[in-house]
């Protein structure tokens, strides 16, 4: 393998790894990272709604509710304000032995866990681990912001109650709405900004697009928006036309979404009508437009993902079909084995040199196009 690189410039929070078995960290992985679609509700939940007094909300004017914020402000010209994957489940319906998602509770006379609190969020370290192997993408231009949340669990989320599911989804969005307002209003400084997130983080991270970045004076700040390991939709497109995907490298205000797994895959985490945007070509398409390995400037791997941090030039190249991104060399990764060659937990680390590197480019291309005031001067 290459030589180790440290590619995370100083953060507010530096996360030291323990030393675990191989077969440890990918349980840790699994547990965390991946959803377990298809379960059945089991019973009726008992549902605090948002608000609720019994689940405080964060208060993002506090230090302790952001999980990372720069030492220096000012190192950057630009921010990026990072969203988290889901990584909270409900423990009553985790084997505890395997790990494994139930489809039963454990105890039926326990009430469903809808949302982790705010206080347990802050505890929680497998959050800060897996987040640092993603939002790092963007630390060599931006400086990172990446708040706590009261993200919705995990299986609850996914069962087809979609009412119950959007009620959780709401009270994490209202965090999400409530850092974002308190980053623009005292943190931004009038610097442009990129919006990212992957899965649960991502699916809000859409919802955040559409409701606030209708208003020029966001939207004209905005770099671009990373919405990875979730799926934009056509008539998600057409009915907020604010929001377009990105169809070049140094397009600015625009989306990059995509889904990763390998092309024997029979489940996906893409949805019907998704546009997905190719990392390795950057632009926008429903094709099969084919990007050859050689334009993967280098996968990065991190721990809990490896023992130690490790990175993998030319590692796959990929193709867009159906709305998913599929990799023409899926590496021997592990992923769930109900949902073989789906790299959901995967999908900044496959390109994360590509990724670091548009984010760059987009940075140049809108200093380019923009008034230098809008840059305020790094200290």
């Amino acid at each position: 393998m290459p030589g180790q690189t440290d590619v995370v410039p100083s953060m507010k929070h530096r996360f030291e790894f323990p030393r675990v078995l191989p077969s440890t960290l990918i349980r840790l992985i699994l547990l965390l990272a991946f959803p377990c679609p298809g379960l059945a509700q089991t019973g009726a939940a008992a549902w605090a709604s948002v608000g609720d007094t019994s689940t405080p909300r964060p208060d993002y004017s506090q230090p302790r509710y952001w999980m990372i914020a720069p030492d220096n402000p000012h190192a950057h010209p630009v921010d990026v304000l990072f969203f988290h994957l889901t990584t909270f489940k409900d423990s009553n319906y985790v084997d505890p032995v395997t790990g494994a998602t139930l489809s039963a509770p454990l105890d039926p006379s326990k009430p469903q866990v809808w949302n982790q609190t705010i206080a347990a969020a802050i505890q929680e370290n497998g959050v800060a681990a897996m987040t640092n192997t993603q939002a790092s993408v963007f630390a060599a231009s931006c400086n990172i912001y990446a708040p706590f949340y009261r993200q919705a669990a995990l299986p609850e989320v996914l069962w087809p109650d979609a009412a119950a599911s959007e009620r959780a989804l709401s009270v994490a969005y209202s965090d999400i709405e409530a850092a974002f307002d308190y980053y623009i209003a005292n943190l931004n400084n009038g610097r442009p900004f990129i919006l990212a997130g992957h899965s649960q983080g991502s699916n809000l991270l859409l919802w955040l697009l559409e409701r606030r970045m209708s208003d020029p004076a966001y939207l004209g700040k905005m770099v671009a928006a990373y919405v990875i390991g979730w799926a934009v939709t056509r008539d998600e497109l057409n009915a907020y036309p604010h929001l377009v995907m990105c169809d070049s490298a140094a397009q600015t205000g625009c989306i990059v979404s995509y889904n990763s797994q390998g092309p024997r895959s029979t489940f996906s985490m893409s949805r019907p009508g998704a546009v997905s945007v190719n990392p390795l070509l950057l632009h926008s398409t429903t094709s099969t437009d084919l990007a050859a390995k050689s334009a993967n400037l280098g996968a990065v791997l991190m721990p809990p993902m490896a023992g130690a941090q490790t990175e993998i030039p030319q590692l796959t190249g990929a193709y867009s079909q159906d709305g998913a991104l599929i990799l023409t060399d899926p590496p021997l990764w592990p992923t769930p084995a109900t949902q073989p060659q789906v790299y959901h937990v995967f999908d900044y680390a496959l390109f994360y040199r590509n990724l670091e590197q548009n984010a760059k480019d987009r940075i140049g291309a809108f200093h380019s196009r923009r008034p230098r005031e809008m840059f305020p001067p790094v200290r």
